[in-house]
């Protein structure tokens, strides 16, 4: 399974981070600078803090939020399909002629 959020360096925390911005852009269809740089400094602070955390729970955090990461990439892509297939319809109707008073 391949995860186009994510880069091989990208921490776990960092990549859960980018797939909650691609359904914030999935959903908006835009992506704000501010909520970029607000995003990328939790992201920083949570790196920080993740090995502490993994020390002290009883169960594969990493898997976890890579689990959650796949989640979360997986409705930014179902949402960016369904834009794309809306547009398209949207698109279809406009430029189909009305036949019988239908269209």
């Amino acid at each position: 399974m391949t995860d186009e959020t994510t880069t091989p360096t990208a921490t776990p925390i960092t990549a859960l981070v980018n797939a909650g911005e691609n359904i914030f852009a999935a959903v908006t269809g835009k992506k704000g600078e501010t909520q970029e740089k607000i995003a990328d400094g939790a992201a920083r602070l949570l790196d920080g803090v993740l090995p502490t955390v993994e020390s002290k729970v009883s169960f594969d955090l990493a898997s976890v939020l890579a689990g959650a990461t796949g989640i979360l990439s997986g409705i930014a892509l179902v949402l960016t399909g369904l834009k794309k297939k809306k547009a398209a319809a949207s698109d279809a109707s406009e430029a189909a002629p009305a036949v019988n008073g239908m269209g």
